[in-house]
């Protein structure tokens, strides 16, 4: 793969714009191959571009390779795409998840900058797949409009410089990362219209910030869990999670977790000297329930994820810590429990190895 960007830094700085022919056929032929190959992207999901984003004076040009999947995108003018793209003075190149902004521009949908943003900032705190390993802002060093809305509409990526571009590995791995959270996206639509589901990010106010959504709803879980604590019974397991509306998340059903909880004795996995509190409902030291393997990739997994084999019962403090603790300590509790249930995991089909499991994390 490094020798693509090699051969495309190579030809613009020689020929300039005119290589533009050149480069959309490059992409169409070469380019294509090779990520199939190398990057196992099915052509039969995904389709490839490479053109040239131009000012309209001409002074700057930005080339620009996309892929993008068929179900959810038509251009890149619409929908989502992951994109390549090279700095306008050659510096370098973005690998970036990014999106389409032509609809509310051609419309003249108010201040259609500020919508590409806030469709951007929604995004980066819905998406549970590890992005600490990617920007959320990049800088095509062009003061063309066209340029900043690619800048807008990116959502999160990585730069390389031209004269330290990576080893084929490590861009295999940024492209396939990418490609996981580009995966996410399209199941959170659900096969809903991207323009309605972007009506919904910005009129309802869904781009609240990742911790103030995901908090507020983990909060309304472990309440659920308590609720139904008194109403015990053997539990047999969907064989899919089932989903709400608005987000198209999945809903955890908190009869699972609440096995977990009785199992511990309401106790801490980390440590069961960890005392908190009495709960008011069941007399006992209060605990929260954690999915070691987030539900938000069920699709990657045949088997159910939302099961007592992958849920922790841990304190507060340990929750909050699994979360948003230092990337060591973090480590060091996702390794206990993952070596306390790795057994467990195993034999409910759910075969994952602890370097992914830290990657879930955005432990690197």
């Amino acid at each position: 793969m490094r020798e693509i960007f090699e051969r495309i830094f190579d030809r613009f700085l020689t020929h300039g714009k005119s290589a533009d022919n050149w480069f959309e056929d490059f992409v169409q032929t070469y380019v294509s191959d090779i990520l199939t190959s190398n990057a196992f992207v099915n052509r039969e999901q995904y389709f490839y571009k490479g053109f040239i984003v131009e000012d309209e004076q001409g002074r700057s040009y930005i080339p620009k390779i996309t892929i993008s999947d068929r179900s959810i995108t038509s251009s890149d003018g619409q929908g989502y795409y992951i994109a390549y793209l090279f700095c306008s003075d050659f510096s370098g190149f973005y690998i970036s998840f990014n999106q389409g902004w032509s609809f509310y521009r051609d419309q003249g949908q108010g201040n259609y900058l500020e919508m590409i943003q806030k469709i951007s900032t929604a995004w980066q705190g819905i998406l549970y797949s590890p992005l600490a390993d990617f920007t959320h802002s990049i800088d095509l060093k062009s003061d063309d409009p066209l340029a900043k809305e690619l800048e807008l509409g990116h959502i999160c990526g990585k730069f390389y410089q031209r004269e330290n571009i990576p080893a084929d590995d490590q861009l295999v791995n940024d492209l396939r990362n990418l490609l996981g959270v580009y995966r996410e996206l399209k199941g959170r639509l659900n096969d809903t219209d991207v323009q309605s589901f972007h009506d919904q990010l910005i009129g309802k106010r869904l781009y609240e910030s990742d911790s103030s959504f995901h908090d507020r709803r983990d909060l309304e879980y472990q309440l659920s869990i308590y609720e139904s604590l008194d109403n015990f019974e053997t539990e047999t397991y969907p064989k899919f999670p089932y989903q709400d509306d608005l987000f198209h998340t999945e809903v955890r059903n908190p009869r699972m977790a609440k096995q977990v909880l009785q199992r511990n004795n309401f106790k801490c996995e980390i440590d069961p000297n960890h005392f908190t509190f009495i709960s008011n409902i069941t007399g006992k030291n209060y605990v929260e329930a954690h999915h070691l393997i987030p539900t938000h990739i069920q699709s990657q997994f045949v088997h159910q994820l939302d099961i007592p084999s992958n849920i922790i019962s841990l304190c507060p403090n340990c929750h909050r810590a699994i979360h948003h603790s230092a990337t060591f300590h973090k480590k060091k509790l996702l390794e206990k429990l993952f070596n306390r249930r790795k057994a467990e995991l195993r034999k409910a089909g759910l075969d994952i190895h602890i370097d992914q499991l830290y990657n879930l994390y955005g432990v690197i």
